[in-house]
């Protein structure tokens, strides 16, 4: 189940229930060293291995559920993916202002899509249609696509270009 659904509860839960059998094997264990020995400390020695397990259990399943709650860009390979994709879509003439979200079991995916600027509305909106389920397809959890239409060569102000620039501010302050 835990391999299908890939669900962060069911795997704390599976977590959980094998610290359960640890805890009950670590305390057999423990009584039948102290009673063979008669080593009083083998409890707590037991006791303490058996909380790093669980430390180490909490610790992934918090980085795990970390990571499903935070946003954050899709790697370079992806966006370059995306873009290959998109502008192999007949009548897609340059993207630009792409962003990506990776929230934990969901992807998104924003652009702007230049298209001939003489083209009819139906047409472009054909052509962006065509590019966001290209990109979906990309990832098969699915994702959410939105692609923004503009006349091919418009000259605008693009996000692209104020990252650009804040990004080279910063590398030249530092």
């Amino acid at each position: 189940m835990l391999r299908r659904t890939e669900s962060t509860a069911i795997a704390a839960d599976r977590t959980h229930y094998a610290t359960d059998i640890a805890v009950n094997l670590a305390v057999l264990a423990a009584l039948g060293v102290t009673l063979l020995t008669g080593w009083q400390r083998a409890d707590p020695s037991f006791a303490l291995l058996i909380s790093g397990y669980m430390l180490w259990n909490a610790r992934s399943i918090a980085a795990e559920a970390l990571r499903q709650i935070m946003d954050k860009e899709l790697d370079t390979q992806d966006r370059e993916r995306i873009k290959q994709a998109v502008l192999a879509c007949d009548g897609a003439r340059a993207l630009h202002d792409l962003r990506t979200r990776d929230v934990g079991d969901r992807v998104f995916i924003e652009f702007h899509l230049e298209v001939d600027g003489g083209l009819p509305v139906a047409s472009g909106h054909a052509i962006a249609d065509a590019a966001e389920k290209v990109a979906g397809e990309l990832f098969p959890e699915g994702a959410e696509v939105t692609a923004h239409i503009e006349p091919a060569g418009i000259a605008d102000e693009r996000l692209d270009d104020k990252v650009h620039a804040q990004q080279s501010g910063e590398a030249t302050e530092a």
